[in-house]
């Protein structure tokens, strides 16, 4: 789990049982360690480190989601290359591996899970696959043999599976691909890593992804309570709620920051008292020509995108869009004591 769980044995295991991973619910023993062994060293010097449990056991199987990764693009992204240079490198793997910056990332994922398939007990590698609906829809198995070369193609797959904003790339002559506001109502570890996918907000922390969509404002409303205080993603916002703040776990977002080295992802944005002048300060500030016609989104999270709520000055736009469907009618948003009353459940009735 790298540095997640605020890099402590107490704190994974305890993230693992937010998101319902359980000895009860699994049916086995769990055991967590932050304690690595070194298998070996790069040409660099560099030292390649796995976890004892992990080294001491009778065999290893790599099991993980590939997926795009938040911060860089290469043929292995985060899938079973990066859970066995990064995840089961636990902490210290983990910064050694971005150590040298998010862009020499890929490289060391490469290099590091080579050396491990060649000198750990890897058995083989277990990688699933989700449709935009964030539901599984394929499960592979890929032998250690040649693994890093087979799990390519199914980054592929699962990068064009991705959900995605109702709109087309940035065009300088109309408004297609620019939104003025997104709000998104809940951020967390269970939605992206980054706790807010930039695949889907196009706000990467590092400079040399570029998005093909720009939002001039965002807005993000709520932590997760399984993201156990781990507040990484509120630093792409324009402006949070006190509550999201009140949630921020720095020892557990710093402790990623810093491994990590991106140490944007730990800022806070403009912090409001509530839900309603977040959204207020967002549409204030976005720059509309008409600001009481706001091109405006407002999605659940970034992970699930079925559903959403658009503003009037959108319509237009998606009625010509293949794949939306617009199931209600116009009604002003509303709040009580702040907090917005419309929640996903009515949306779906």
């Amino acid at each position: 789990m790298g540095s997640h769980g605020g890099a402590t044995a107490e704190g994974q295991s305890a993230l693992l049982a937010k998101l319902g991973v359980t000895e009860e619910s699994i049916g086995c023993p769990i055991r967590s360690s932050m304690d690595t062994v070194e298998v070996g060293r790069l040409d660099n010097g560099m030292s390649v480190r796995i976890d004892c449990l992990a080294h001491e056991a009778d065999g290893i199987v790599l099991f993980n989601r590939i997926k795009p990764h938040t911060s860089f693009r290469a043929p292995n992204e985060s899938g079973l290359a990066k859970m066995l240079a990064i995840g089961l490198g636990k902490q210290s793997g983990a910064e050694t591996c971005h150590s040298r910056g998010i862009d020499a990332v890929p490289i060391y994922i490469d290099a590091m899970a080579r050396m491990k398939l060649e000198r750990c007990k890897v058995l083989f590698g277990i990688g699933t696959i989700e449709n935009a609906y964030d539901q599984l829809a394929r499960v592979v198995l890929l032998d250690r043999d040649g693994m890093l070369e087979a799990e390519q193609p199914f980054l592929e797959e699962a990068m064009a599976n991705m959900p995605r904003l109702p709109l087309g790339p940035v065009d300088a002559q109309t408004a297609e691909g620019q939104l003025d506001v997104l709000v998104v109502d809940e951020i967390g570890k269970e939605f992206s890593g980054t706790g807010m996918d930039p695949n889907i907000t196009h706000r990467f922390s590092s400079p040399k992804m570029k998005g093909t969509l720009h939002i001039s404002r965002l807005a993000a409303l709520r932590l997760s309570p399984r993201s156990n205080g781990n507040g990484n993603g509120a630093a792409r916002a324009d402006v949070v709620t006190q509550a999201l703040e009140e949630a921020f776990d720095r020892e557990a977002v710093y402790a990623n920051a810093l491994t990590s080295t991106v140490l944007a992802q730990a800022k806070i944005p403009m912090v409001m008292p509530d839900e309603r002048s977040a959204i207020q300060a967002v549409i204030k500030t976005c720059g509309a020509e008409d600001v009481t016609r706001p091109r405006m989104l407002r999605i659940r999270n970034t992970l699930q995108l079925e559903y959403f709520y658009a503003s009037e000055a959108m319509l237009p736009e998606l009625r010509d869009r293949p794949g939306v469907e617009i199931i209600g009618n116009l009604q002003e948003m509303r709040f009580q004591d702040g907090i917005l009353a419309d929640r996903w459940e009515e949306s779906r009735a």
